[in-house]
Protein backbone atom coordinates (compact mmCIF):
# COMPACT_ATOMS: atom_id res chain seq x y z
CA UNK A 1 0.00 0.00 0.00
CA UNK A 2 1.48 3.26 -0.72
CA UNK A 3 1.65 6.47 1.28
CA UNK A 4 -1.17 8.80 -0.12
CA UNK A 5 -3.55 5.32 0.90
CA UNK A 6 -2.21 5.09 4.08
CA UNK A 7 -2.70 9.07 4.99
CA UNK A 8 -5.61 8.51 3.52
CA UNK A 9 -7.12 5.78 5.83
CA UNK A 10 -5.53 7.50 8.92
CA UNK A 11 -7.54 10.79 8.43
CA UNK A 12 -10.64 8.54 7.86
CA UNK A 13 -10.20 7.02 11.22
CA UNK A 14 -9.62 10.56 12.98
CA UNK A 15 -12.73 11.17 11.47
CA UNK A 16 -15.17 8.22 12.65
CA UNK A 17 -13.77 8.58 16.02
CA UNK A 18 -14.41 11.82 16.77
CA UNK A 19 -17.57 11.57 14.67
CA UNK A 20 -18.77 8.70 17.61
CA UNK A 21 -17.94 11.06 20.35
CA UNK A 22 -20.36 14.06 18.29
CA UNK A 23 -22.99 11.30 18.15
CA UNK A 24 -23.29 10.01 21.66
CA UNK A 25 -24.04 14.14 22.77
CA UNK A 26 -26.09 14.66 19.50
CA UNK A 27 -28.34 11.48 20.58
CA UNK A 28 -29.06 13.25 24.05
CA UNK A 29 -29.58 16.59 22.69
CA UNK A 30 -31.87 15.57 19.22
CA UNK A 31 -35.18 15.81 20.82
CA UNK A 32 -34.26 19.42 22.51
CA UNK A 33 -32.68 20.31 19.09
CA UNK A 34 -34.96 20.92 16.48
CA UNK A 35 -32.45 22.93 14.16
CA UNK A 36 -30.32 20.55 11.46
CA UNK A 37 -31.05 16.56 11.99
CA UNK A 38 -27.97 14.66 12.92
CA UNK A 39 -28.15 13.11 9.15
CA UNK A 40 -26.48 16.19 7.97
CA UNK A 41 -23.47 16.15 9.55
CA UNK A 42 -23.26 12.05 8.24
CA UNK A 43 -23.74 13.27 4.79
CA UNK A 44 -20.73 16.18 5.13
CA UNK A 45 -18.82 13.26 6.51
CA UNK A 46 -19.21 10.72 3.79
CA UNK A 47 -18.33 13.34 1.22
CA UNK A 48 -15.18 14.41 2.96
CA UNK A 49 -14.13 10.98 3.03
CA UNK A 50 -15.06 10.77 -1.18
CA UNK A 51 -13.65 13.37 -1.98
CA UNK A 52 -10.29 12.82 -0.08
CA UNK A 53 -10.13 8.78 -1.98
CA UNK A 54 -10.65 11.44 -5.33
CA UNK A 55 -8.05 13.53 -4.44
CA UNK A 56 -5.81 10.36 -3.74
CA UNK A 57 -6.26 8.54 -7.02
CA UNK A 58 -5.80 11.87 -8.64
CA UNK A 59 -2.19 12.18 -6.95
CA UNK A 60 -1.33 8.89 -7.61
CA UNK A 61 -2.41 9.36 -11.56
CA UNK A 62 -0.43 12.47 -11.46
CA UNK A 63 2.55 10.79 -9.73
CA UNK A 64 2.89 8.31 -12.39
CA UNK A 65 6.66 8.31 -13.84
CA UNK A 66 7.15 8.84 -17.79
CA UNK A 67 8.33 5.26 -17.96
CA UNK A 68 5.20 3.88 -17.16
CA UNK A 69 3.22 6.22 -18.55
CA UNK A 70 4.91 5.37 -21.90
CA UNK A 71 4.45 1.59 -21.45
CA UNK A 72 0.91 2.17 -21.20
CA UNK A 73 1.10 3.58 -24.25
CA UNK A 74 3.46 0.62 -25.64
CA UNK A 75 0.27 -1.88 -24.00
CA UNK A 76 -2.54 0.25 -25.38
CA UNK A 77 -1.02 -0.13 -29.09
CA UNK A 78 -0.53 -3.59 -28.67
CA UNK A 79 -4.29 -4.52 -26.90
CA UNK A 80 -5.81 -2.29 -29.66
CA UNK A 81 -4.34 -4.00 -32.61
CA UNK A 82 -6.25 -5.72 -35.45
CA UNK A 83 -4.04 -8.49 -35.11
CA UNK A 84 -2.78 -9.11 -31.23
CA UNK A 85 -0.06 -10.71 -29.99
CA UNK A 86 0.24 -14.05 -27.53
CA UNK A 87 0.25 -12.78 -23.80
CA UNK A 88 3.64 -14.15 -23.65
CA UNK A 89 4.97 -12.00 -26.26
CA UNK A 90 3.06 -9.23 -24.88
CA UNK A 91 4.83 -9.05 -21.87
CA UNK A 92 8.09 -10.19 -23.08
CA UNK A 93 7.99 -6.97 -25.32
CA UNK A 94 7.09 -4.62 -22.02
CA UNK A 95 9.96 -6.07 -20.77
CA UNK A 96 12.62 -5.45 -23.06
CA UNK A 97 11.07 -2.07 -23.62
CA UNK A 98 11.12 -1.45 -20.04
CA UNK A 99 14.98 -2.73 -19.40
CA UNK A 100 16.28 -0.85 -22.49
CA UNK A 101 14.28 2.87 -21.05
CA UNK A 102 15.25 1.93 -17.48
CA UNK A 103 19.03 3.75 -18.01
CA UNK A 104 19.64 6.38 -15.39
CA UNK A 105 15.97 7.75 -15.02
CA UNK A 106 17.80 10.62 -12.60
CA UNK A 107 19.44 12.33 -15.63
CA UNK A 108 17.93 15.59 -16.25
CA UNK A 109 17.17 14.96 -19.70
CA UNK A 110 15.25 11.57 -18.90
CA UNK A 111 11.72 12.62 -19.39
CA UNK A 112 12.30 14.46 -22.58
CA UNK A 113 14.18 10.71 -24.24
CA UNK A 114 10.56 8.99 -22.62
CA UNK A 115 7.92 11.62 -24.48
CA UNK A 116 10.33 10.84 -27.69
CA UNK A 117 9.84 7.44 -27.46
CA UNK A 118 6.51 7.77 -26.45
CA UNK A 119 5.48 9.87 -29.47
CA UNK A 120 7.72 8.32 -32.21
CA UNK A 121 6.36 4.81 -30.68
CA UNK A 122 2.95 5.79 -31.67
CA UNK A 123 3.68 6.57 -35.71
CA UNK A 124 5.79 3.28 -35.39
CA UNK A 125 3.10 1.34 -34.33
CA UNK A 126 0.38 2.73 -36.78
CA UNK A 127 2.84 1.66 -39.49
CA UNK A 128 3.59 -1.93 -38.45
CA UNK A 129 0.89 -3.57 -36.66
CA UNK A 130 -1.63 -5.46 -37.99
CA UNK A 131 0.41 -8.21 -39.40
CA UNK A 132 0.31 -11.91 -38.42
CA UNK A 133 4.29 -12.78 -37.80
CA UNK A 134 6.44 -16.16 -37.08
CA UNK A 135 8.34 -16.45 -33.59
CA UNK A 136 11.32 -15.35 -35.75
CA UNK A 137 9.96 -12.09 -37.14
CA UNK A 138 8.56 -11.47 -33.65
CA UNK A 139 12.19 -12.24 -31.92
CA UNK A 140 13.29 -9.22 -35.26
CA UNK A 141 10.67 -7.06 -34.00
CA UNK A 142 11.79 -7.34 -30.35
CA UNK A 143 15.39 -6.47 -31.03
CA UNK A 144 14.67 -3.71 -33.32
CA UNK A 145 13.01 -2.16 -30.65
CA UNK A 146 15.78 -2.60 -28.42
CA UNK A 147 18.21 -1.41 -30.76
CA UNK A 148 15.82 1.68 -31.40
CA UNK A 149 15.33 2.24 -27.30
CA UNK A 150 19.16 2.02 -26.23
CA UNK A 151 20.53 4.29 -29.06
CA UNK A 152 17.89 6.34 -28.08
CA UNK A 153 18.73 6.30 -24.26
CA UNK A 154 22.76 6.47 -25.56
CA UNK A 155 23.00 9.14 -27.60
CA UNK A 156 22.83 12.78 -27.23
CA UNK A 157 20.48 14.28 -28.09
CA UNK A 158 20.31 16.57 -32.00
CA UNK A 159 20.28 20.10 -31.39
CA UNK A 160 17.93 22.80 -33.29
CA UNK A 161 20.37 23.50 -35.56
CA UNK A 162 21.36 19.92 -36.41
CA UNK A 163 17.60 19.18 -36.70
CA UNK A 164 17.33 22.27 -39.56
CA UNK A 165 20.26 20.72 -41.27
CA UNK A 166 18.82 16.77 -41.12
CA UNK A 167 15.64 18.37 -42.55
CA UNK A 168 16.89 20.34 -45.41
CA UNK A 169 19.08 16.82 -46.13
CA UNK A 170 15.83 15.11 -46.39
CA UNK A 171 14.18 17.89 -48.58
CA UNK A 172 17.40 17.50 -50.85
CA UNK A 173 16.32 13.63 -51.13
CA UNK A 174 13.13 14.10 -51.65
CA UNK A 175 13.43 16.67 -54.39
CA UNK A 176 16.02 15.08 -56.23
CA UNK A 177 14.00 11.73 -56.08
CA UNK A 178 10.76 13.61 -57.69
CA UNK A 179 12.60 15.17 -60.45
CA UNK A 180 13.94 11.48 -61.33
CA UNK A 181 10.20 10.02 -61.30
CA UNK A 182 8.95 13.03 -63.80
CA UNK A 183 11.84 12.22 -65.71
CA UNK A 184 10.91 8.68 -65.43
CA UNK A 185 7.25 8.67 -65.80
CA UNK A 186 6.43 11.72 -67.90
CA UNK A 187 2.99 11.01 -67.69
CA UNK A 188 2.93 11.86 -64.01
CA UNK A 189 0.67 15.39 -63.15
CA UNK A 190 3.27 17.57 -61.06
CA UNK A 191 0.48 18.58 -58.98
CA UNK A 192 0.20 15.54 -57.41
CA UNK A 193 3.79 14.64 -57.24
CA UNK A 194 4.11 17.71 -55.54
CA UNK A 195 1.83 16.67 -53.04
CA UNK A 196 3.01 13.30 -52.76
CA UNK A 197 6.25 15.53 -51.50
CA UNK A 198 4.78 17.72 -49.14
CA UNK A 199 3.09 14.55 -47.50
CA UNK A 200 6.09 12.61 -47.06
CA UNK A 201 8.27 15.47 -45.90
CA UNK A 202 5.69 16.51 -43.24
CA UNK A 203 6.23 12.64 -41.89
CA UNK A 204 9.88 12.88 -41.82
CA UNK A 205 9.94 16.18 -40.47
CA UNK A 206 7.84 14.41 -36.97
CA UNK A 207 10.14 11.38 -37.47
CA UNK A 208 13.41 14.17 -37.04
CA UNK A 209 11.16 15.99 -34.01
CA UNK A 210 10.56 12.68 -32.03
CA UNK A 211 13.25 10.50 -33.50
CA UNK A 212 12.30 7.00 -32.46
CA UNK A 213 14.61 5.64 -35.69
CA UNK A 214 18.32 6.17 -35.66
CA UNK A 215 18.18 7.13 -38.87
CA UNK A 216 16.15 10.54 -37.80
CA UNK A 217 18.44 11.65 -35.09
CA UNK A 218 21.75 13.32 -36.85
CA UNK A 219 22.46 14.75 -39.98
CA UNK A 220 24.10 12.95 -42.75
CA UNK A 221 27.74 12.99 -43.78
CA UNK A 222 27.80 14.32 -47.64
CA UNK A 223 29.43 10.21 -48.38
CA UNK A 224 25.98 9.10 -47.14
CA UNK A 225 23.58 11.84 -49.02
CA UNK A 226 25.70 11.03 -52.35
CA UNK A 227 25.25 7.00 -51.38
CA UNK A 228 21.33 7.74 -51.24
CA UNK A 229 21.16 9.12 -54.44
CA UNK A 230 23.01 6.37 -55.86
CA UNK A 231 20.83 3.88 -54.77
CA UNK A 232 17.74 5.55 -55.78
CA UNK A 233 18.96 5.61 -59.30
CA UNK A 234 19.34 1.52 -58.99
CA UNK A 235 16.31 0.79 -57.98
CA UNK A 236 14.58 2.06 -61.25
CA UNK A 237 13.17 -1.69 -61.82
CA UNK A 238 11.47 -1.12 -58.00
CA UNK A 239 9.49 2.38 -59.05
CA UNK A 240 8.32 0.24 -62.52
CA UNK A 241 7.02 -2.71 -60.49
CA UNK A 242 4.97 0.27 -58.26
CA UNK A 243 3.76 1.49 -61.75
CA UNK A 244 2.30 -2.07 -62.66
CA UNK A 245 0.69 -2.48 -58.85
CA UNK A 246 -1.02 1.22 -59.05
CA UNK A 247 -2.10 0.61 -62.54
CA UNK A 248 -3.49 -2.20 -62.42
CA UNK A 249 -4.27 -3.05 -58.70
CA UNK A 250 -5.16 0.40 -57.51
CA UNK A 251 -9.22 -0.72 -57.31
CA UNK A 252 -9.49 -2.26 -60.67
CA UNK A 253 -8.94 1.12 -62.70
CA UNK A 254 -6.33 0.34 -65.78
CA UNK A 255 -5.75 4.41 -66.60
CA UNK A 256 -3.15 5.84 -64.42
CA UNK A 257 -4.62 9.76 -65.30
CA UNK A 258 -8.87 9.26 -64.33
CA UNK A 259 -8.50 10.16 -60.84
CA UNK A 260 -9.54 14.35 -60.13
CA UNK A 261 -8.89 14.03 -56.37
CA UNK A 262 -5.14 14.95 -55.56
CA UNK A 263 -4.89 12.67 -52.56
CA UNK A 264 -6.48 9.33 -54.06
CA UNK A 265 -5.59 9.89 -57.30
CA UNK A 266 -3.03 6.91 -58.98
CA UNK A 267 -0.06 9.37 -59.81
CA UNK A 268 -0.50 10.90 -56.21
CA UNK A 269 -0.37 6.92 -54.69
CA UNK A 270 2.79 5.97 -57.37
CA UNK A 271 5.17 9.33 -55.93
CA UNK A 272 4.16 8.41 -52.59
CA UNK A 273 4.87 4.99 -52.32
CA UNK A 274 8.06 5.55 -54.05
CA UNK A 275 8.97 8.91 -51.76
CA UNK A 276 7.85 6.90 -48.79
CA UNK A 277 10.86 4.08 -49.49
CA UNK A 278 13.77 6.46 -49.03
CA UNK A 279 14.29 5.62 -45.44
CA UNK A 280 15.09 2.21 -46.67
CA UNK A 281 17.76 3.44 -48.72
CA UNK A 282 18.92 5.34 -45.76
CA UNK A 283 19.52 2.38 -43.79
CA UNK A 284 22.34 0.84 -44.98
CA UNK A 285 24.46 4.15 -45.06
CA UNK A 286 24.28 4.07 -41.06
CA UNK A 287 26.45 1.04 -40.33
CA UNK A 288 26.15 -2.36 -39.01
CA UNK A 289 23.27 -3.19 -36.12
CA UNK A 290 23.64 -4.75 -33.28
CA UNK A 291 25.27 -8.15 -32.47
CA UNK A 292 21.57 -9.67 -31.28
CA UNK A 293 20.04 -7.88 -34.65
CA UNK A 294 21.82 -9.47 -36.91
CA UNK A 295 21.89 -12.79 -35.23
CA UNK A 296 17.60 -12.62 -35.70
CA UNK A 297 18.45 -11.48 -39.22
CA UNK A 298 20.28 -14.48 -39.79
CA UNK A 299 17.59 -16.75 -38.10
CA UNK A 300 15.01 -15.04 -40.95
CA UNK A 301 17.24 -15.76 -43.45
CA UNK A 302 17.54 -19.05 -42.91
CA UNK A 303 14.10 -19.13 -42.01
CA UNK A 304 12.44 -17.94 -45.46
CA UNK A 305 15.37 -19.84 -47.16
CA UNK A 306 13.98 -23.12 -45.79
CA UNK A 307 10.30 -21.79 -46.54
CA UNK A 308 11.11 -21.32 -49.99
CA UNK A 309 12.78 -24.80 -50.21
CA UNK A 310 9.53 -26.47 -49.26
CA UNK A 311 7.30 -23.88 -51.27
CA UNK A 312 9.36 -25.39 -54.20
CA UNK A 313 8.86 -28.99 -52.97
CA UNK A 314 5.49 -28.65 -53.26
CA UNK A 315 5.52 -27.05 -56.32
CA UNK A 316 7.29 -29.64 -58.18
CA UNK A 317 5.72 -32.39 -56.41
CA UNK A 318 2.39 -30.46 -58.20
CA UNK A 319 4.57 -30.59 -61.83
CA UNK A 320 4.95 -33.46 -61.57
CA UNK A 321 1.78 -34.62 -60.42
CA UNK A 322 0.27 -32.87 -63.43
CA UNK A 323 2.69 -34.27 -65.82
CA UNK A 324 2.24 -37.97 -64.75
CA UNK A 325 -1.72 -37.36 -64.55
CA UNK A 326 -1.20 -35.86 -68.64
CA UNK A 327 0.62 -38.85 -69.60
CA UNK A 328 -2.32 -41.29 -68.48
CA UNK A 329 -4.78 -39.54 -69.88
CA UNK A 330 -2.97 -39.51 -73.25
CA UNK A 331 -2.45 -43.25 -72.70
CA UNK A 332 -5.94 -43.53 -72.25
CA UNK A 333 -7.01 -41.95 -75.53
CA UNK A 334 -4.37 -43.27 -77.16
CA UNK A 335 -5.75 -47.22 -76.39
CA UNK A 336 -9.21 -45.57 -77.03
CA UNK A 337 -8.45 -44.67 -80.14
CA UNK A 338 -7.06 -48.49 -81.09
CA UNK A 339 -10.28 -50.06 -79.83
CA UNK A 340 -12.06 -48.05 -81.38
CA UNK A 341 -10.51 -48.34 -84.62
CA UNK A 342 -10.92 -52.26 -84.23
CA UNK A 343 -14.20 -52.23 -83.48
CA UNK A 344 -14.86 -50.06 -86.59
CA UNK A 345 -13.07 -52.21 -88.89
CA UNK A 346 -14.99 -55.46 -87.29
CA UNK A 347 -17.82 -53.90 -88.24
CA UNK A 348 -16.85 -53.10 -91.62
CA UNK A 349 -15.84 -56.57 -92.43
CA UNK A 350 -18.81 -58.09 -91.23
CA UNK A 351 -20.97 -55.64 -93.55
CA UNK A 352 -19.22 -56.56 -96.83
CA UNK A 353 -19.10 -60.64 -96.12
CA UNK A 354 -18.07 -63.26 -94.56
CA UNK A 355 -14.92 -62.84 -93.00
CA UNK A 356 -11.24 -64.36 -94.19
CA UNK A 357 -11.48 -66.83 -91.33
CA UNK A 358 -14.89 -68.40 -92.36
CA UNK A 359 -13.18 -69.26 -96.24
CA UNK A 360 -11.87 -72.88 -96.87
CA UNK A 361 -8.83 -73.13 -97.53
CA UNK A 362 -6.95 -74.32 -100.09
CA UNK A 363 -8.99 -75.37 -103.71
CA UNK A 364 -11.59 -72.64 -104.40
CA UNK A 365 -10.43 -70.65 -101.69
CA UNK A 366 -7.66 -69.60 -103.31
CA UNK A 367 -8.99 -69.75 -106.60
CA UNK A 368 -6.71 -73.28 -107.33
CA UNK A 369 -7.96 -75.14 -109.76
CA UNK A 370 -7.03 -78.76 -111.44
CA UNK A 371 -4.91 -78.90 -114.39
CA UNK A 372 -6.03 -81.06 -116.84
Amino acid sequence: MDRRAVETQHLASLLVRETGVKAMTCGKRQRADRGRPAGVFWGFLALGLLSLGLAGETTDSAELGPLEQALATVQDCLARSSAPWPDAWQREYLATVREALSNDPNRPDYPARIEIFQRGFLRYWGQVEGARLTPVEYDLRKAEMRWYCETLMAEGLASASEKAILKGQLAELCDYATEYLKGRFPFLKPECVEAAKKAVLAEFDQEVDSPLLPIFRRPLSEDRVRAVKASWLRLYRRWHFICREVRYGGGGRGDLSDSRDLTSHAHYRLARRCLSYLPRIIWPTLGKPPGYVLEVVSKLSREKTERGRINRQGADAERELAMRSSNQVEQVEEWSFIFTALLETASTSNAQGPSSGQCLKGGDAYDLKKQP
